[in-house]
């Protein structure tokens, strides 16, 4: 079978609305292998927020310099002068289960009231697991995707800055 040029079919199907770049769609494909990678390793195959906090509170914490500029990037994304902008809402959490906790934690360490970093690093990885769930299940619109690749890039470096972090403590089991 001959391959398709996906992107091609993608602006195709939206009638060419989409500014579809391969660079930009590159860093949405590495999110899903590196939230994998996460999720397999962290979270035992399954993620959801008791898995994610279990996996940080296994690892050593990290220092604020290193998660202080992806608390700066979500911060300004997500509120302005303490009150959540409409990209907060966006994230769509469920008004049930363990999204309320999750929005408060997140809430808590983007207005800088909650500053331990193992919680800050939970809060980071919550919100990560709001772009996997509204990726994987058609929260993010396709027509509003290309506005998202900032945020795709900054996942991608926690990602790789926890996977990191989790290989050098042990935490990663290769056998398993």
């Amino acid at each position: 079978m001959i391959p398709k040029d996906e992107l091609e079919w993608i602006g195709q199907f939206y009638g060419n609305g989409l500014d579809l770049k391969v660079s930009g769609i590159e860093r949405i494909t590495n999110f899903t292998f590196l939230w994998n990678i996460f999720e397999t390793f962290a979270c035992d195959t399954w993620a959801d927020y008791s898995k994610i906090s279990t996996a940080v509170d296994k690892m050593k914490p990290f220092a604020d310099a290193t998660l202080s500029p992806f608390v700066d990037y979500f911060s300004k994304r997500y509120f302005k002068n303490n009150v959540a902008t409409h990209y907060f809402e966006g994230l769509k959490f469920r008004p049930n289960g363990g999204d309320v906790p999750a929005k408060e934690k997140i809430t808590q360490v983007l207005t800088l009231k909650e500053t331990d970093p193992v919680e800050t690093l939970k809060a980071l990885l919550y919100i990560l697991y709001r772009y996997r769930n509204n990726l994987f299940h058609g929260g993010k619109q396709m027509n509003s995707i290309v506005g998202q690749i900032d945020n795709f890039v900054v996942a991608n470096n926690l990602l790789i800055e926890v996977l990191q972090q989790m290989k050098a403590q042990g935490l990663v089991n290769f056998n398993s």
